[in-house]
């Protein structure tokens, strides 16, 4: 055991959690402690879109790394409440298609820091859906209109993270009217 805790210390730290860690402290016994700094010209700018679609509310986080600082964290959020609907109508494909207009009025607002810096860098877009509520129609048509052609080109790859039920455990009873 001793002998793994030795090899898995001297990797470097790539989670928010370790990240936030190793650059807020400053180790004095190893000096030699990789600590992550973002690059003053990154090529690819790696940014993660979770959709998560139920029946009551579509929400929509954007996450990656903090220009400021360059931790990995939310960027920003949207959902249907905070895009104005209120009740039932967050679930709706209105308040999916809402939020995603947002996300993308953010994600341009990145990459238009990163033109202003003169960096030659892009940024890359990993779409994860989660649910099968209205909204998350919603955001795959705002993602294939005329708001979002430009966010369109970004995206590289698209993934369903819906958890399957094969099986499992037993439902509820069926309410009787």
């Amino acid at each position: 055991m001793a002998h793994l805790l030795g090899t898995l210390s001297k990797r470097p730290f790539y989670t928010a959690r370790h990240l936030a860690t190793a650059a807020t402290t400053t180790s004095k016994a190893s000096p030699t402690r990789k600590i992550y700094m973002p690059p003053s010209s990154l090529e690819i700018h790696p940014l993660h879109i979770y959709v998560k679609s139920t029946r009551n509310n579509t929400i929509m986080s954007l996450v990656g790394p903090n220009p400021k600082n360059g931790l990995i964290g939310c960027l920003h959020t949207a959902s249907g409440g905070k895009v104005g609907f209120k009740k039932v109508q967050r679930s709706g494909y209105e308040a999916g298609y809402q939020c995603a207009i947002r996300i993308f009025q953010h994600i341009r607002k990145i990459h238009d820091g990163l033109k202003a810096k003169e960096l030659t860098s892009e940024l890359h877009l990993y779409l994860n859906f989660n649910g099968f509520g209205q909204g998350r129609e919603g955001v795959v048509r705002a993602m294939s209109a005329a708001e979002g052609e430009d966010i369109r080109n970004m995206v590289q790859r698209v993934t369903d993270r819906t958890p399957v039920k094969i099986g499992g455990t037993r439902p509820k009873k069926r309410r009787v009217l």
